[in-house]
């Protein structure tokens, strides 16, 4: 998969395991269901989806308690999800749709750029339910007021989250969102049960300049599905442990749902995996002691505009390498042990290793590397790639820190 198009293609959670499950079965995966029975031998190659927003996938090793090597991202981005009850008909032609806002996106990089909707809905098929996946195109936009109404909006605004962020759209003669996806997907607007919706950036990323720099939607943290992705894909050697690939959903609002990273499903792929191998559960708790888990997900560049933001001591660069990211309150994974063997890692597949720590007057966001080590008692530690305008419609990043990042996953699955 290439990276551009990959951040192009995963407009949601649920673009995202399709995208991940299409690559996977393409590579000779088989999909399991949880509620199989597994039976599962050495070398098999095997993902699974839980819901539709999380997908695991893995390689068996050839002893059920050597142990796992997992890697862990999350298909969520900050954004706009759409409130269907919320629609009114503003002028003819035009639809204006209330939002509600997910994670923490920074609000004023969303005004006056094209935005499309998509997500899952679902819709009555056949005496029983269909889900279906849509996107659209570019129909809407939140408009920014004019300044000749607000010529203080340069020194700062708190935009109404209720009233100054709803989605308008223009839908033509259509009542409602519901019905012109029923026009364009082929079912009867009374057809529609229910969806989630959201309002999505589905503009191809940019390129800037000729040394790998480049512009894109839903970095945070594609990037890092990307990385763990590529770097399982890549795998053409057997090993002892088993290989895992994690995409967790809803980090961006707090990781505790059924496919979030506080969750049991860490836990239940390791004592499934090792109980379909013929293990027991002794095994399962010997697999989990000889396991660790490494958090891939975006890091805070040092930006040149603000650089004063950033310890000097570290202050990763675009272009510099992949990120490992550590915190005293244990925002990230990683301690002194996990970091000697990242740093290990890195040292062996030639890969240049940057740090970060937050700037000791700020406080650091979090990822899912913390509360999937508590939830399954893994150890484990955090990296990404450096990015600048994390959580703006658009972020910043270098394409040759993704390589970086691959080449160093790639070698601590081992």
């Amino acid at each position: 998969m290439n990276l551009l198009p990959f951040l192009q293609e995963c407009l949601t959670p649920f673009h995202t395991t399709q995208t991940l499950a299409l690559a996977f079965r393409a590579a000779g995966y088989r999909e399991l269901a949880e509620s199989d029975a597994w039976s599962l031998g050495p070398g098999d190659k095997v993902f699974l989806r839980r819901g539709s927003g999380a997908l695991a996938a893995w390689v068996v090793g050839d002893e059920p308690h050597a142990g796992f090597r997992l890697a862990a991202a999350h298909t969520d981005s900050p954004g706009w999800k759409l409130k269907l009850a919320g629609q009114s008909v503003v002028a003819p032609g035009l639809l204006r749709i209330g939002t509600e806002v997910y994670g923490g996106p920074i609000h004023a990089t969303w005004f006056d750029r094209p935005l499309a909707v998509a997500g899952r809905i679902f819709v009555r098929f056949q005496g029983g339910l269909a889900e279906l996946l849509v996107r659209t195109p570019a129909l809407g936009m939140f408009p920014n007021l004019a300044i000749h109404y607000n010529r203080e909006v340069n020194k700062g605004f708190a935009y109404d989250l209720q009233e100054h962020l709803c989605l308008v759209a223009a839908l033509g003669a259509h009542p409602d969102l519901q019905s012109w996806l029923a026009s364009e997907y082929g079912f009867a607007a009374r057809d529609f049960v229910s969806g989630e919706l959201f309002a999505v950036d589905a503009e191809p990323p940019s390129v800037l300049g000729t040394d790998g720099l480049y512009l894109a939607p839903r970095v945070d943290n594609l990037a890092g599905c990307h990385a763990v992705a590529e770097a399982l894909l890549g795998l053409s050697k057997p090993a002892r442990t088993t290989r895992v690939a994690v995409f967790f959903d809803h980090e961006e609002i707090g990781s505790r749902t059924q496919t979030g990273a506080d969750s049991v499903l860490v836990t239940d792929l390791v004592e499934r995996i090792t109980l379909a191998r013929g293990g027991n559960r002794e095994d399962t708790f010997r697999a989990k002691a000889a396991s660790f888990l490494l958090s891939v997900d975006a890091a805070h560049g040092q930006h040149p505009n603000w650089a004063g933001m950033h310890d000097k001591s570290y202050a990763p660069q675009l272009g510099g390498g992949p990120v490992l990211k550590s915190s005293a309150r244990f925002s990230y994974a990683t301690n002194g042990a996990s970091e000697a063997l990242v740093r290990e890692a890195a040292t062996k597949a030639g890969v240049t290793l940057q740090n970060f720590v937050m700037k000791s007057s700020l406080v650091p966001g979090s990822t899912v590397g913390p509360l999937a080590t508590a939830a399954s008692g893994i150890a484990g530690a955090d990296v990404g790639i450096p990015l600048w305008a994390m959580h703006s419609v658009r972020e910043t990043a270098h394409q040759r820190d993704q390589e970086g990042m691959i080449a160093l996953v790639g070698q601590l699955f081992g």
